[in-house]
């Protein structure tokens, strides 16, 4: 889990299924233990873009706690069924299925206000994953409360600094990207963007995802040559952590593509 959240995802991959099967030769495929197994396998293939992967995963995982859960006569009211709905969702958000995406989100936050009698960070994630998805679906003004919300549980649950925090601001700028507030999502990016590096390092996902947000706002801020050096260097340290494939290189790509355009209709005097 350590070497995901560090972005080490080979390491992360190898050290997973070792745990897999060492899980399994200790429990039965049927047991809450091998189903979080499986759930912590699937994180990693999040990382990598394997999502068709990462659904299975998740599928399986949810009806062994479901299968679980009813035989003991205990209710759905649990915290690891409740983080396997939100990941189920998530996937499905990441395959463009967003109502399918919306549904688990919604599900996995009622299930968390059902859990939790105070704010948790556990709260603060699906509220964020719906909120992002609504700014996705071309719903801003609907994405906005879920985002600010999930500021505000991080902000309380967690230490001042801590990486959450700043993906909550992060996405809080996302939102103010959709809704054409430029000089806000810049403001934001600006007040974040050098502390993430510095912590995590450039090559971080969370960095490299800063870069690229931050990128499309100074596009429409029209700071062409700025947005082109921070979408050169986000595909450059994605190209050496991440498949040429993956969805999060493309992202890198496509921004890097447009800066050029402008940039040189401006050289032709365009």
């Amino acid at each position: 889990r350590v070497m995901v959240l560090l972005g080490e995802l080979k390491e992360a991959e190898t050290i997973l299924n070792e745990a897999t099967k060492l899980t399994l030769s200790i429990f039965d495929e049927s047991s809450f233990e091998y189903a979080q197994a499986l759930n912590d396998m699937s994180s990693v293939y999040f990382r990598q873009g394997k999502y068709t992967q990462v659904q299975e995963l998740l599928i399986k995982t949810k009806d062994i706690r479901e299968d679980l859960l009813e035989r003991n006569e205990r209710p759905l009211i649990d915290k690891d069924y409740a983080t396997n709905i939100n990941n189920l969702g998530l996937v499905y958000y990441l395959q463009g299925n967003l109502p399918m995406g919306e549904k688990y989100f919604k599900q996995a936050n009622t299930l968390r206000k059902q859990i939790y009698n105070k704010p948790h960070p556990d709260q603060a994630q699906s509220l964020t994953n719906l909120g992002l998805l609504l700014n996705d679906a071309g719903r801003p003004d609907e994405a906005f409360p879920y985002l600010q919300q999930a500021l505000q549980i991080r902000q309380l649950t967690l230490v001042a600094g801590h990486m959450r925090i700043n993906d909550a601001w992060n996405n809080l700028a996302m939102a103010y990207h959709e809704n054409g507030d430029f000089i806000k999502a810049e403001e934001i990016y600006d007040k974040i963007m050098d502390e993430v590096i510095k912590v995590h390092g450039e090559n971080h996902p969370q960095s490299l995802s800063i870069m690229t947000n931050r990128g499309n706002t100074l596009m429409e801020l029209l700071s062409f040559k700025y947005a082109h050096d921070l979408f050169e260097k986000s595909l450059n340290l994605r190209l050496e952590t991440l498949p040429e494939d993956h969805l999060y290189v493309s992202y890198s790509y496509i921004g890097l593509g447009r800066p050029k355009i402008a940039l040189t209709q401006i050289n032709e005097g365009k």
